[in-house]
């Protein structure tokens, strides 16, 4: 690999030499004469002594000082002492940027440079994350610059490119039990005759998202914080009370989520990895997940807080409880903390009316051991309890998950006048995530 890599630097010469000569050459004879007036003793010492004038010079061909170049990390290592794998990542870039530059060089008239890669298992010594993202990177070079590149490979990374993408084709060879080479096309058969790979195979998309979300968090983070939420209806809720409440920090936030399948873990796993990448770059913001008040949101917040220093780039809010919700819950009834049920009660009447609740199946799920208990050793029923409750109907009724997205939209497009009202429970919250986020003023706990 270091000899491959020395060889590819070098060819870098040849093509800058040709497409930048003039500057180049200008850059080169200024090197020289900085050489020269730097060693102008020795130079005349020698010259002294052989009695003819006696110069140092570049060599004319510097294609060997280029091979000797080296790539330092920002943390200054040298890319000679990194693994296999990111060695093998810098390679077609460096192909790239040739074949790019060669392009330039094409004179008016003349027939356009064509490039064609034949690249054997570029997965090896990669892991799976590192070879996802080279197939990305290989689909971005077709067809510009590279007019065509044939690939041989073991990795679902790069042969379920084909499936999303119809400029990609993808070949299946192998031998029959007459050692008869057959080509098949068929993905089905491809993903069946790779063994272990058809394992893989149907998480490299999930993977690849992962990464995606990644780096764009990456380049979204230099230039605005991050509020990480469970879904979109709390996107779409939280970005409302920032308006209402925060307006100054509407600009500089990204509300960021999912749009199925994120929940509390997906916050967790989002912000352990924010907090990691925040030691190495403290000059980015700082980054916030809001998770429901229920079991696990709890527990995720726990966990957050047993990882050191993670509060100085980090913070886990609990969705607060709206007051109707903490009555409910001193009476032992034990509404869950999540968004819909924090909404006033006027927002569910109106679902009811339109018969767009549902029954709550198991009531027993929302009433505390203690209140249980109480029902059992006396004469009163449930109903004569929720009796003159105002939040009776989020104790026997539910939102369905259909109707979380609509009434979150119904939210967001009142006055805000009138939605400061349905979200007054979110104020203190999001005034804290201000503080915390942009130093407004002493941090206060969260949640």
């Amino acid at each position: 690999m270091r000899n491959d890599g020395s060889k590819l630097r070098s060819e870098i010469y040849f093509v800058v030499n040709d497409v930048f000569n003039e500057n180049f050459n200008d850059s080169s004879k200024a090197f020289e004469r900085s050489i020269a007036e730097n060693l102008q003793e020795l130079t005349k010492d020698i010259s002294h002594a052989l009695g003819f004038n006696s110069e140092l010079s570049l060599p004319r061909d510097l294609s060997n000082l280029f091979g000797s170049l080296d790539f330092l990390s920002e943390m200054q290592i040298s890319l000679n002492e990194r693994g296999d794998g990111i060695k093998a990542r810098h390679i077609p870039i460096i192909l790239k940027f040739i074949a790019e530059k060669t392009k330039t060089l094409q004179a008016r008239g003349n027939p356009p440079y064509t490039f064609i890669w034949g690249y054997e298992e570029p997965e090896n010594n990669l892991e799976l994350t590192s070879a996802i993202k080279l197939a990305s990177q290989f689909q971005s070079f077709v067809p510009e610059p590279i007019s065509q590149l044939l690939i041989t490979t073991h990795s679902p990374a790069f042969y379920n490119l084909s499936k999303k993408d119809d400029a990609i084709k993808c070949v299946f060879i192998e031998k029959d039990t007459n050692d008869q080479t057959l080509c098949d096309h068929q993905q089905d058969l491809i993903d069946d005759r790779m063994g272990v790979m058809e394992l893989l195979s149907p998480y490299i998309e999930e993977i690849k998202e992962r990464i995606d979300n990644l780096e764009a968090i990456q380049e979204i983070s230099n230039r605005k914080a991050i509020i990480y939420v469970e879904g979109t209806s709390d996107k779409i809720i939280i970005e409302k009370a920032i308006d209402i409440f925060t307006p100054a920090m509407r600009d500089n936030v990204e509300i960021i989520t999912k749009d199925y399948g994120a929940g509390c873990n997906y916050v967790s796993d989002m912000l352990k990895a924010y907090f990691h990448m925040h030691k190495h770059h403290k000059e980015r913001f700082k980054c916030v997940g809001i998770v429901d008040s229920d079991d696990d949101g709890k527990k995720v917040k726990q966990e957050l807080s047993q990882i050191q220093d993670i509060g100085t780039s980090v913070r886990c809010y609990l969705l607060p409880l709206a007051e109707d919700v903490v009555r409910a819950r001193r009476d032992g009834f034990t509404i869950p903390g999540i968004l819909e049920c924090n909404y006033p009660i006027n927002i569910w009447s109106n679902e009811l009316n339109k018969n767009h609740l549902e029954e709550r199946t198991n009531i027993r799920e929302v009433l505390s051991d203690d209140l249980i208990s109480t029902l059992t050793q006396s004469e009163r029923t449930l109903a004569q309890c929720l009796d003159d409750k105002d939040y009776k109907i989020k104790v026997t009724h539910v939102i369905p998950k259909d109707r979380k997205v609509p009434l979150a939209q119904k939210i967001s497009k009142m006055d805000n006048a009138c939605a400061a009202l349905h979200l007054e429970f979110l104020r203190s919250m999001i005034l804290d995530i201000e503080r915390f986020l942009f130093n407004k003023k002493a941090n206060t706990t969260a949640g």
